[in-house]
C-alpha cells in the first residue's frame, strides 16, 4: 500500500535546552496552526509571520492499526475546534523570555496544562495536545534554567542539576495534597508519557486528532 502523504500544521517546540531569545519569544496564536497552507499569520501584536507546514507521510500499513478510519474526516469536522483548543492552551501556558523559572506564572502555566490532562480523559485529541504542550513548556523551563543560573538571577544548590530544579519546580505546581515523594513520582510519570505523545505526534495537530483509541492503550 502506497504511504498517504497530507499537509498538517507543525507545533513549533524549542528543544535545545540554550534556545535563542527570540524563538522563546514567539507567542502561538490562532492562525499559525489553523491557517491556509501558506502558514501565513495575521495578529494585531505581531509583523505577519511565515509558519512552515509540512508534509506528514503517514505509512498506512504501519500506522493503520492506531489511526482512526476515518481520520481525515473527523479532523476537518473538528478543526476549528481543535485550532481554537490549542490556541487557548497556548495563551494560557506563554512563558516569556524574562520568566523567572518557579514563579507564579510558571506555575500557573503547568497547573493549567494538569488540569487539562487530569479532566479532558474524554477527549483523547485535548489530553494529547495537552501532554504536547508539557513537553513545549517544559523544555523551555529548562532553558530559562539554563539561563538564570548563567546570568546570576537562579539560586541553585550545591549539586542540584537543571532537571533536578524543574522537577522541583513541577511538584511546586501540583495542586493536590501529597507528600513530596508521590508528588514527584507522580510528575515523573506524566512527564514520560507526555514524552511518548509528543515523539509520535511529531509536532502534527492532524496526527494529534488522528491516533484512535488503540494508539491510547499502547501508551
Amino acid at each position: 500500500m502506497m504511504p498517504y502523504v497530507t499537509t498538517s500544521y507543525v507545533l513549533p517546540v524549542a528543544m535545545d535546552l540554550d534556545v535563542d531569545e527570540k524563538l522563546l519569544d514567539l507567542a502561538p496564536t490562532p492562525a499559525a496552526f489553523g491557517a491556509s497552507a501558506t502558514g501565513r499569520i495575521d495578529n494585531k501584536n505581531e509583523d505577519s509571520r511565515m509558519y512552515p507546514t509540512t508534509k506528514v507521510i503517514i505509512d498506512a500499513d504501519l500506522l493503520a492499526p492506531i489511526i482512526r478510519p476515518n481520520a481525515l474526516q473527523f479532523f476537518e469536522i473538528h478543526q476549528q475546534e481543535i485550532n481554537a483548543f490549542w490556541s487557548w492552551l497556548s495563551r494560557k501556558t506563554y512563558l516569556a523570555i524574562n520568566t523567572m523559572p518557579g514563579d507564579e506564572t510558571t506555575l500557573d502555566a503547568l497547573g493549567v496544562i494538569d488540569s487539562v490532562i487530569l479532566s479532558q480523559h474524554d477527549c483523547s485529541w485535548k489530553l494529547r495536545l495537552a501532554y504536547v504542550q508539557l513537553i513545549r513548556v517544559t523544555t523551555i523551563l529548562k532553558s530559562l534554567i539554563v539561563k538564570g543560573s548563567r546570568r546570576g538571577r537562579l539560586r541553585r544548590t550545591v549539586g542540584k542539576g537543571n532537571a533536578s530544579i524543574l522537577m522541583d519546580i513541577y511538584v511546586r505546581a501540583q495542586r493536590e495534597s501529597a507528600a513530596p515523594s508521590t508528588l514527584r513520582q507522580q510528575v515523573q510519570k506524566r512527564l514520560r508519557l507526555a514524552r511518548r505523545w509528543a515523539d509520535l505526534i511529531g509536532g502534527s495537530i492532524f496526527l494529534a486528532a488522528a491516533y484512535g483509541s488503540k494508539a491510547d492503550a499502547i501508551m
